[in-house]
């Protein structure tokens, strides 16, 4: 586990990679875009991690004092997976409001029809929302 300055130091999409990466290890996580390599792999699940907030927040005596932070999470469920997607959902849920992170959005699952194959991977997007005070990004 990370100590609150290392936490601080942190980008959202690190911090969410984390905790995605640790939940299914066998999952592929990429923050930002997927490699070029990897793009046309739909037998492993991977995961897109993108900041989608990144706000001021809680006003108080004339300034702010936390921010709000929000991260993306695209699944792309690759074609071996063997559990139930809906399961792993929750679970991840689960792990990602243990360390803060609130699910604001779950979208429906959906073909992912932007990859040019016979065949189309299951997608399913996730948001989720935390909110940092300045003094816990300080350090203090």
């Amino acid at each position: 586990r990370n100590t609150q300055k290392e936490r601080g130091r942190m980008r959202p999409t690190q911090e969410v990679s984390q905790i995605v990466g640790a939940f299914r290890p066998s999952w592929l996580v990429f923050e930002n875009f997927i490699p070029k390599e990897h793009v046309n792999d739909l037998d492993n699940t991977q995961v897109l991690l993108t900041e989608f907030k990144s706000d001021i927040t809680n006003y108080g005596d004339g300034t702010f004092n936390s921010v709000v932070l929000a991260v993306t999470i695209q699944i792309f469920y690759g074609f071996n997976l063997s559990e139930s997607m809906l399961l792993a959902e929750i679970e991840l849920m689960e792990k990602l409001k243990d360390s803060g992170w609130l699910t604001i959005s779950s979208e429906p699952h959906y073909l992912d029809v932007s990859t040019n194959t016979t065949k189309q991977q299951t997608k399913k997007n996730i948001t989720v929302e935390k909110i940092v005070e300045i003094n816990e990004l300080k350090g203090e």
